[in-house]
């Protein structure tokens, strides 16, 4: 067994840190007054007081009470002020409450009304909540703008942000219309629900949707705070749980880009957005490619920013640098909801991080690169530069037709279980490369003469055929250093019987070839004199991929098939002369850590009697308190994959995830678990749940499903 992570974490470090399920963007940081040096002045010389306003009730038609946390200039009343809105399911009360203190308390001082929304069924908000991105959710959040807008402290104008859930929901409202509504800045986002969110992977099962599947139940069945609500807690409480179902199986069962992954799509007419949008991202999350689409789509005042972290706001990212990109959002709040020229639209539409090294080779220290901008996205000034794949490897110029096979092998993906890397980042950042190569059909160019650099997404176009009709496609592009260690630079999927597109698959004709397209995730990146260009292909990455339901052989045509780079050049001092100030300081004493937690990575190589690769997690946040509201909360996550390299039956997942509250005689715990196996014909699926009151059980289900595969 190898023990690659075993350590406990850092107190501040873990609160950050832990899984997806926890929002881990909303523990560890809170408001403090700041002096904001930046790239630009900011628009405010003189902060402004503010309280706040720990529970506040919007009340909706229907008899809905929606919760919000509020941050409002003292003077608001009488001086009315814009309103910027986060509108999410994660509990404002407790568990994103550092997250909510640093970015609207440190707005709300440079003269906003900010609020932090809990959708309907959530946190204090009475209701239900079935899914996420429900049409009720869009519609409740019109009512509430309604309501925020005719409040004497609120002067109409409305901004929304958001990371993840409020950052997609955010671009939905915006779909929306809303007269309210003057602009948003949305974070690691998805215009695409099917195709960019934690669901499939160019068309195959990924395994998020089942540890986002996991963190979503826990979301929807957590209680009310007594606190807020009073004694009618464990009655709304009751009524969550009694609604709960297994949402991992309701997503597993739309394995194509059909209506139920439409709705919510923004991507199915951008038209509908008509206010200025700001698209935000990272380098390591697979949602970037959000913000060239965004951008190359809309037709509205609009600008992207991309660093170098994951699933996090930029003050947070983690690798670094993170910059003080509060003060950039509040100069776009600036411009569009008081009026004020401050230089925010005369500045290049994308900002993005080029990368000098592969985070995982230098991690955890910050990544090395500079800030680089373009005017206009998509960028007239980049070029795509052509590289064969041919049986000698990578080249300019193409060789004779000729076939390359990709031998099955199922442990290829071992090296990379993350994708959001909104938990550890340790244990989640893709790591060095060459025991996956070695399993992949691989394909290098000579050594670089000298070091150009990429910005923008590759695409492999294939021509390619499979021995089976169903058939995935996994591609790397890495860089091989003079050493010889391969690093991930980026990667791309196709679920192969998707190559006509995600709402209508079709089967594959054992030894037909076809000509595909795989799009790689959006990269800036320099290649450096000395080393090599690696692409890595294989059929399947497991565990962040679903096995095909059999075994597959590949073959590809050489020369016919090409990886395509955007080559970008260097620009003038207006592209490259840009720099951004630390971020915000944070004042995290309201955080007291009673227990430390702790976070371990395992994984086994084939062992030589039973042949079975296996891969554990353990993440546990440990007790933290809030000291403000006196509530102590611990989250643990467990998982545990296995698979036999050479048969897709034995393809497991197993989950546990935990999560409890601890003040005074309220003491809550509930408790998610899933398993998920399959054949070539089905999936099959368990869960259970179970939610204790003290230490007696209020209520426990349990589900089982056999789901058909759909050509996946």
């Amino acid at each position: 067994m190898i023990d690659e992570q075993s350590k406990p974490s850092a107190s501040r470090r873990a609160l950050l840190k832990s899984s997806i399920a926890m929002m881990s963007s909303g523990f560890a940081a809170i408001y403090a007054p700041v002096i904001w040096p930046s790239m630009k002045k900011s628009s405010t010389d003189n902060q402004r007081a503010i309280r706040t306003i720990e529970n506040l009730w919007i009340p909706l038609s229907d008899g809905t009470r929606i919760a919000a946390r509020m941050w409002l200039p003292v003077d608001a009343e009488t001086s009315p002020v814009p309103a910027v809105l986060e509108y999410l399911p994660y509990r404002k009360r407790d568990r994103t409450r550092g997250h909510d203190e640093y970015y609207h308390g440190i707005t709300a001082h440079q003269g906003y009304a900010c609020l932090r929304v809990e959708i309907r069924g959530s946190g204090e908000s009475t209701g239900l909540l079935d899914d996420e991105y429900l049409q009720q959710e869009q519609d409740d959040m019109l009512e509430i703008m309604r309501w925020i807008a005719e409040q004497p402290w609120c002067n109409g104008s409305i901004g929304m942000r958001g990371l993840s859930w409020s950052g997609i929901n955010a671009l939905q409202v915006a779909a929306q219309r809303p007269p309210e509504l003057k602009a948003i800045i949305t974070h690691g986002s998805t215009d695409d629900r099917f195709l960019l969110d934690a669901h499939y992977l160019g068309g195959s099962l990924s395994h998020f949707n089942i540890s986002y599947g996991q963190a979503f139940m826990i979301v929807a069945s957590l209680p009310p705070d007594p606190a807020i609500v009073g004694n009618k807690w464990k009655e709304e409480w009751l009524e969550r749980l009694e609604n709960l179902t297994p949402i991992i199986h309701r997503w597993t069962q739309h394995q194509k880009k059909d209506v139920y992954w439409k709705h919510g799509s923004v991507s199915e007419n951008y038209k509908k957005i008509q206010c200025p949008v700001y698209a935000v991202n990272g380098f390591i999350d697979l949602y970037r490619d959000t913000v060239p689409r965004l951008l190359q789509h809309l037709n509205v005042p609009r600008k992207g920013f991309i660093g170098p972290g994951g699933h996090q706001c930029p003050d947070w990212s983690d690798p670094g640098p993170a910059v003080n990109f509060l003060h950039e959002e509040v100069r776009w709040w600036d411009h569009w909801l008081k009026g004020i020229n401050t230089g925010v639209m005369e500045e290049p539409m994308l900002v993005a991080f080029m990368r000098d090294k592969a985070p995982a080779k230098v991690y955890p220290d910050t990544v090395p690169g500079r800030w680089v901008a373009e005017k206009q996205w998509p960028s007239s000034r980049i070029k795509d530069e052509i590289y064969y794949l041919n049986t000698s490897g990578l080249s300019r110029q193409a060789g004779q037709i000729e076939t390359l096979t990709v031998e099955p092998n199922l442990s290829v993906g071992i090296t990379h279980l993350g994708w959001t890397s909104a938990g550890s980042t340790e244990s989640l950042l893709p790591g060095e490369q060459n025991e996956d190569d070695n399993n992949s059909l691989v394909l290098d160019s000579d050594v670089l003469k000298e070091d150009f650099e990429i910005l923008g997404q590759p695409v492999v176009k294939l021509v390619i055929s499979a021995n089976k009709p169903v058939a995935r496609v996994a591609i790397r592009l890495n860089e091989v250093d003079e050493n010889g260690t391969s690093w991930l630079v980026t990667q791309g999927f196709l679920n192969l019987t998707h190559r006509g597109g995600h709402e209508t698959p079709q089967a594959l004709k054992p030894g037909t070839f076809y000509a595909v397209d795989v799009p790689l995730y959006m990269i800036a990146h320099r290649f450096r004199a000395g080393f090599r260009i690696r692409v890595s292909i294989s059929e399947s990455y497991w565990p962040m991929i679903w096995p095909s339901p059999e075994l597959v052989k590949l073959t590809l045509r050489t020369a016919e098939s090409q990886l395509i780079l955007p080559i970008r050049p260097r620009g003038g001092e207006e592209l490259e002369g840009f720099e951004f100030s630390e971020p915000a300081p944070r004042d995290e004493t309201f955080l007291k850590v009673i227990e430390p937690g702790t976070q371990r990575l395992q994984r086994s190589g084939q062992d030589e009697t039973i042949k079975v690769l296996s891969q554990s997690y353990y993440g546990d946040t440990g007790i933290i308190e809030i000291s403000n509201t006196g509530t102590r909360m611990r989250g643990i996550d467990e998982y545990s994959v296995k698979i036999n390299p050479s048969d897709p039956g034995s393809a497991s997942w197993e989950a546990c995830n935990t999560f409890s509250f601890m003040r005074g005689d309220w003491r809550i715990k509930v408790r998610v678990e899933f398993q998920m196996t399959s054949d070539k014909k089905y999936f099959y699926l368990k869960s259970s749940y179970i939610a204790y009151d003290n230490d007696d059980i209020v209520f426990e289900n349990k589900w089982t499903d056999t789901i058909a595969r759909y050509l996946n």
